[in-house]
C-alpha cells in the first residue's frame, strides 16, 4: 500500500471512530480521588482501575484521577505505581452522588520497607517513568526534581538529557532544540498548554535560553501526537508545566541561591529563585503560588571567525580573519503565578501567567583582517596564502538584546456524569528588541602583506601576529560609525473547548473526545539602520586614546587593548542625536526587511479511545484550515518611495491518527502510532517582500508567497520495558516522510528589473525523510553492605536524513541533509544517592550537523563540529528544609567549533571555559 493510500485509510479509519454514535454506558456515576505517597505528595501516573468492571485510567500532575462512568455500589479500586507496592481500597459508590476516595501509598512501615524510592534522584524517576508508562502516546517527562539535579541553567540545557535531544549552543549555553534530527522549527513550544511564539519573527523556533529551568514543576514531551493536539509538531511537542498550589497542598515556600565562578577572567554568575504556595478555605478548595528567578552570568569569551571561499582554479582561501573578545553579561529574570478555585471535585477553575525575559548585553573588541581588500599570491595552496594590500581593522561593538516571553491564560474543568468538559482562552506575547546596537570602526593606514598557514587549522600561523603593525594604534583613524534599532512581536490569542464522553465499543469502556481550537497571531517585523562616515560625528580621542590599560588577547593572540566601555558609551551617547538623522539613514534596508503578518488556524477534531484486550487504541483525525496575510514594502530609491506588497494564501489541511499501546505483560508494553504533522513557513520566506539593493550585480533576498507548508508522513514504533527497581530499557524507531521540505536556493546568472542579479529565496524541496532509532536504559543498584544506591541513565540516539531538492534547485545539486541532524545524540549519567546526598556526572556527546547549507559547493556547507561536555552535580541535605549543592559544568573545557565542509577549514572556534557553582535550597 503506497503512503498515500495509507494516509487515505487513515483519515477514514478516524473519521469512523471520530464519526460513531456513541453508545451510552450502562453506568453513570462518578469516582474520584487522588493519590499521594505518607508525605501527602501527590504521585502522577499512576494506574487506578476498578476491578468489577476494568475501568481504568491514571492520576494527573496532581495526583488526582476521575471514572466519570462506574456502578453503583461496593467496588474495589486498585492504585499501581511503581516504587511503591500495589494499594486496594474499598469504595461504596452511591447512585447520584459522586464518590472521592484519597488512597495513600506507603502509609505503614510494611510498606515503607518495600518502597525503592531513597531520595531525590530516585523520587524524579519513579515520576517520570510511571506518566511515560501510562501515557496514551510515546512520551519523555522530566520532572521537578531531576531539573534541579542537573547543572542545567535554561530548559534547553535540560532537555539535552532528555533522549532523542540535541541542543544548538550560543556562547556556550543552549539556545534552540533539535529533536530527533530534525530543525528546530519542526518542534512546538508550549507553557501550560499555550503556545509561544518565538521572540525572532524571521524563525518559527524558539530561543529556550530565555526561559529558566527553575521556575519549570516538569517538561512533558510528546514524541508522536494526538488528535486533540496542535498539529504543528513534525519533530514533536514540548510543554512547559509551570507550578501550582494543588502540586503539593497546605503553605510552602522555598529560596535557592547561589555563586558560580567562570573560568576566564574569574568572573562570576549570580542566581537566586523564591516560590510560596498555599492552599486555603474550608475545602482547601482555593490555591494561590507565586515564583520568581533571577540570574546573572558575567562572562569572558575567546573567539574567532575566519571566512572561506573558493577560488577560479578550485582551491580554497581565507578572505577574512575576525578576532573577537567577548564581555558579555546576562541576565534572566522569570515570574509565574497561579490561582486555582475548586468548589467541587468536579469542577475545577484556574488563571495562570507567565513571564520571561532575557538580556545580553555584549561588548566585542574586535581585530578584523580584511585580506580580500588586497591581492592574493600566486602559489597558494588550501590551507596556506600569502595577501599584499589587506586592510586591517578594529572595532567595538556593544550590542543589548532583549528577548521577551509571556503567557496568560484562563480555563477550567467540569466533570458530569455523562461528560467531561475543559476549555482554556489564553494570550502569548514574543518579544525582541535591541536597545542598543552600535558599531565604531576604526582602519589603519598601514596595509601590510599577511601571510597565514592554517596547517594547525585551530591555531593558524599569521604573520601579522609576528609584525605587530595592528598595535601601530597611532596609525589607526576614524572609518565608520553604524547604529541599528530593531523590534520584533508576535502576539497570540487562542481558545480552545475539550468534550469527552464516556461510552462502550465492541462491549469495552470507550471514551469519545472531540473539541475546537481557535489560535489568532500577529507578528510585526521594524528594522531601521544608520551608518555615517562623516568626520564631524568621529570621536574627539584617538583610538589609542580611547583604549583602556586592559589587554586584549583572544586565544594566545596578543590584540593590544580594550577599547574603555564608559569612554566609548559616553561618545556614542553624545552623538547619537545627531547620527539619527535621514542623511544616515540607511533607508532601503530599513524598509525592505519590515513585514507584518497575520495568521489564522482553526481547528477540530474527534477521536475514539477503547481497549481491545490489552491494547488501548486511539482513533481519529484532525482538520485545520490556516488563513494567512502579510504586508511588506519595497523602496524606490529614485522616487524615494516605499511600496506595498501584499499577499494572502489559506489551506485546509487532514491529519488522520492511530496509536496503539499494547501490553504484553505486567512491565512490557508496545507502541504503534501513524501521525501527520506540518511545519509552516517561516514569515520572512512567505511574505512578498523584496530586498534588491541599488548597485549591479543585484544580491536580491525575497519572498516566496506560493511557498507551501511541510506536511510529514510519520511512523513510530517502540518497545518500552520497565524494571521492578524503577528502570527501563526502551528502543523506539521512527520514520517522518518529508513533503514540500523549505530549503534556500539561490539563482547565481539571474536577471532582475533588467540588472543581472543573484536571486536568493526559499522554494519547496520533492520530498525527503528524518528516519532513526532512539535507545534508553535506566537500572539502579543496590549492593550489600555499601550504603545508598547506585544508578545509571544512559541513552542514544542515531538518525539520518536527506531531502530531495529535486527541479526546485537551481545549482544542480540533488540532494542534501537536514540542516541540525547529527547521526548520533548521546547521555550518561552515574550517580550514588541515599537519603539526604547524592552526587552525578552527566556526560553529553552529539556528532556533526549541518548549520548552514551552501547549494553552490558542498565543501562549503557550515558545519558545527560534534561537541561532548562533562557535567558534575552534588548536594546534601542537612535537614528536611536546608540543603547545599555543587555543580561544574563542562569539566572537559570543551569548545565549540565549526568549518566548511572540513575540519581544516574551521569557520568559528570559541571557548568558554569550566563552571563552578555553590549554593543552597531553603524549604518550608
Amino acid at each position: 500500500m503506497s503512503v498515500r493510500n495509507s494516509v487515505s485509510f487513515l483519515a477514514l479509519s478516524g473519521l469512523l471512530a471520530a464519526g460513531a454514535i456513541a453508545l451510552p454506558a450502562s453506568a453513570q456515576e462518578v469516582l474520584g480521588g487522588r493519590v499521594v505517597d505518607a508525605n501527602g505528595a501527590p504521585l502522577p501516573g499512576a494506574r487506578v482501575t476498578v476491578a468489577e468492571t476494568g475501568t481504568s485510567t491514571s492520576t494527573n500532575r496532581q495526583g488526582e484521577f476521575t471514572l466519570p462512568s462506574v456502578p453503583a455500589g461496593p467496588l474495589t479500586v486498585r492504585v499501581e505505581y511503581m516504587g511503591f507496592p500495589n494499594a486496594d481500597k474499598a469504595v461504596d459508590v452511591v447512585a447520584g452522588t459522586p464518590s472521592m476516595i484519597i488512597v495513600t501509598l506507603g502509609d505503614d512501615a510494611r510498606e515503607l520497607e518495600r518502597v525503592v524510592v531513597q531520595g531525590a534522584i530516585l523520587d524524579g524517576q519513579a515520576r517520570a517513568l510511571n506518566q511515560q508508562r501510562t501515557a496514551s502516546n510515546t512520551t519523555s517527562i522530566v520532572s521537578s526534581d531531576a531539573i534541579g539535579r542537573f547543572p542545567d541553567y535554561n530548559v534547553a540545557e535540560a532537555l539535552q538529557r532528555v533522549p532523542g535531544f540535541a541542543i544548538s549552543r550560543d556562547q556556550g549555553e543552549g539556545r534552540t532544540i533539535n529533536l530527533r534530527g530534525a530543525p528546530s522549527d519542526f518542534t512546538a513550544i508550549t507553557v501550560d498548554g499555550v503556545a509561544i511564539a518565538s521572540p525572532n519573527a524571521t524563525t518559527r523556533a524558539v530561543d529556550l535560553d530565555t526561559v529558566p529551568s527553575d521556575i519549570v514543576s516538569a517538561i512533558e514531551v510528546s514524541k508522536t501526537l494526538l488528535p486533540n493536539q496542535d498539529a504543528d509538531s513534525i519533530a514533536g511537542s514540548v510543554n512547559l508545566v509551570t507550578r501550582s498550589a494543588f502540586d503539593r497542598r497546605g503553605p510552602h515556600a522555598s529560596l535557592d541561591i547561589g555563586v558560580s565562578q567562570n573560568e576566564i577572567d574569574s568572573k562570576a554568575d549570580y542566581k537566586g529563585s523564591a516560590r510560596v504556595s498555599n492552599t486555603f478555605g474550608r475545602d482547601e478548595q482555593f490555591g494561590f503560588l507565586a515564583s520568581a528567578s533571577y540570574s546573572v552570568a558575567d562572562r569572558s569569551l575567546d573567539n574567532i571567525e575566519n571566512a572561506w571561499v573558493r577560488l577560479d582554479d578550485g582551491s580554497f582561501a581565507v578572505e577574512q580573519v575576525l578576532f573577537k573578545d567577548y564581555d558579555t553579561k546576562r541576565t534572566r529574570q522569570s515570574y509565574t503565578g497561579a490561582f486555582d478555585f475548586r468548589p467541587s471535585d468536579l469542577a475545577k477553575y484556574y488563571v495562570r501567567g507567565s513571564y520571561s525575559k532575557f538580556e545580553d548585553d555584549e561588548y566585542r573588541n574586535q581585530l578584523l583582517l580584511q585580506l580580500s581588500e588586497g591581492t592574493l599570491q600566486p602559489g597558494n595552496t588550501d590551507l596556506t596564502g600569502t595577501w599584499v594590500n589587506p586592510r586591517i581593522e578594529k572595532e567595538l561593538r556593544h550590542r543589548t538584546v532583549e528577548n521577551e516571553i509571556s503567557t496568560v491564560s484562563a480555563g477550567g474543568e467540569n466533570i458530569f456524569s455523562g461528560m467531561t468538559v475543559d476549555y482554556q482562552l489564553s494570550f502569548n506575547t514574543s518579544e525582541s528588541s535591541y536597545p542598543q546596537r552600535d558599531q565604531l570602526l576604526f582602519r589603519s593606514s598601514q596595509r601590510p602583506t599577511i601571510s597565514y598557514d592554517y596547517t594547525d587549522a585551530k591555531n593558524p600561523q599569521i604573520s601579522l601576529f609576528d609584525t605587530n603593525q595592528h598595535l601601530n594604534f597611532g596609525a589607526f583613524a576614524f572609518r565608520q560609525l553604524d547604529t541599528r534599532a530593531e523590534a520584533q512581536k508576535t502576539d497570540e490569542w487562542a481558545a480552545r473547548v475539550n468534550f469527552t464522553v464516556p461510552s462502550e465499543l465492541f462491549g469495552n469502556a470507550a471514551e469519545y473526545r472531540f473539541g475546537a481550537a481557535y489560535r489568532d497571531r500577529e507578528v510585526t517585523r521594524d528594522d531601521n539602520r544608520w551608518r555615517s562616515r562623516d568626520a564631524g560625528l568621529a570621536p574627539t580621542q584617538t583610538l589609542a586614546q580611547l583604549q583602556s590599560a586592559e589587554q586584549s588577547k583572544n586565544f594566545d593572540y596578543n590584540l593590544g587593548f580594550k577599547l574603555d566601555r564608559q569612554a566609548v558609551d559616553s561618545y556614542l551617547a553624545s552623538i547619537k542625536a545627531r547620527l539619527l538623522t535621514d542623511g544616515n539613514r540607511r533607508v532601503s534596508q530599513s524598509i525592505e526587511t519590515d513585514f507584518t503578518a497575520e495568521e489564522t488556524i482553526t481547528a477540530v477534531y474527534g477521536m475514539a479511545d477503547f481497549a481491545y484486550g490489552n491494547t488501548d487504541i486511539i482513533a481519529g483525525l484532525r482538520v485545520e484550515q490556516t488563513d494567512f496575510s502579510s504586508t511588506a514594502f519595497r523602496f524606490n530609491t529614485a522616487t524615494e518611495t516605499a511600496t506595498p506588497l501584499e499577499n494572502s494564501n489559506d489551506y485546509t489541511t487532514v491529519f488522520p491518527n492511530l496509536t496503539l499501546r499494547h501490553e504484553f505483560g505486567e512491565n512490557l508494553v508496545g507502541r504503534l502510532a501513524l501521525t501527520r504533522g506540518i511545519n509552516r513557513p517561516s514569515y520572512p520566506d512567505v511574505v512578498a517582500r523584496i530586498s534588491a539593493g541599488d548597485t549591479p550585480p543585484l544580491t536580491v533576498d525575497r519572498g516566496n508567497p506560493d511557498l507551501k507548508p511541510t506536511l510529514s508522513n510519520n511512523f513510530d514504533a517502540g518497545l518500552e520495558y520497565y524494571l521492578p527497581n524503577l528502570g527501563i530499557i526502551a528502543v523506539n524507531g521512527f520514520y517522518k516522510q518529508l513533503e514540500d521540505f523549505a530549503y534556500t536556493n539561490r539563482i547565481t546568472g539571474a536577471v532582475f528589473e533588467g540588472a543581472p542579479a543573484t536571486i536568493i529565496e526559499v522554494r519547496n524541496s520533492d520530498e525527503g525523510y528524518i528516519a532513526g532509532v532512539e535507545f534508553n536504559w535506566a537500572q539502579n543498584f543496590n549492593f550489600s553492605g555499601v550504603p545508598g544506591t547506585f544508578g545509571i541513565i544512559a541513552n542514544v540516539t542515531l538518525t539520518d536524513s536527506e531531502v530531495k531538492l529535486g527541479s526546485a534547485a537551481t545549482s544542480g545539486r540533488s540532494k542534501a541533509p537536514l540542516e541540525g541532524q547529527s547521526d548520533y545524540v548521546g547521555n550518561l549519567a552515574v550517580f550514588w544517592e541515599n537519603e539526604r546526598a547524592n552526587i552525578r556526572l552527566s556526560y553529553n556527546d552529539r556528532g556533526d550537523y549541518v548549520d548552514a547549507l551552501n547549494l553552490d559547493d558542498p565543501a562549503l556547507d557550515l558545519y558545527w563540529q560534534g561537541r561532548d561536555q562533562l557535567d558534575l552535580s552534588a548536594s546534601y541535605e542537612f535537614t528536611p528544609q536546608f540543603e547545599m549543592y555543587l555543580e561544574a559544568k563542562n569539566l572537559t573545557d570543551t569548545e565549540g567549533l565549526r568549518y566548511f565542509g572540513s575540519t581544516s577549514r574551521v569557520y568559528e572556534r570559541e571557548r568558554f571555559g569550566r563552571t563552578a557553582f555553590l549554593g543552597a535550597r531553603l524549604k518550608y
